[in-house]
């Protein structure tokens, strides 16, 4: 499961786009919660992988076939998916609205005369 690589680069765009929104965002509650919810995501991979790696497959968060997969792991992995699907999808609108309002604000800020 790859998908970790994916989101570093999506953690780090929010970061800069919280960052650049204005220096008081960045330690908003609002910029915690994507990365507690990315933390929670984190670990439950973790757990999955250590069920995964305990009843002996052979790749921890792939596809296993041994005689021991107890059927309601593919649930976990489900939601799991799930999840870090909507933290992918969320954290890029969110990426998005933040840079829409510092080029809205930059253009606000455009339009007035100086002086």
């Amino acid at each position: 499961m790859n998908v970790f690589i994916v989101t570093l680069p999506l953690l780090l765009l929010l970061t800069l786009s919280y960052a650049a929104t204005s220096r008081a965002r960045l330690f908003s509650l609002e910029f915690a919660y994507w990365l507690i919810s990315y933390q929670f995501i984190f670990i439950g991979a973790l757990g999955v992988g250590l069920i995964q790696s305990h009843i002996g497959c052979p790749m921890p968060l792939e596809e296993c076939y041994v005689a021991s997969y107890p059927p309601s792991l593919d649930f976990f992995k489900f939601m799991l998916d799930a999840s870090l699907i909507a933290w992918i999808l969320g954290s890029a609108v969110t990426s998005a609205l933040n840079l829409w309002r510092i080029r809205k604000r930059a253009d606000s800020q455009g339009q007035h005369p100086s002086g």
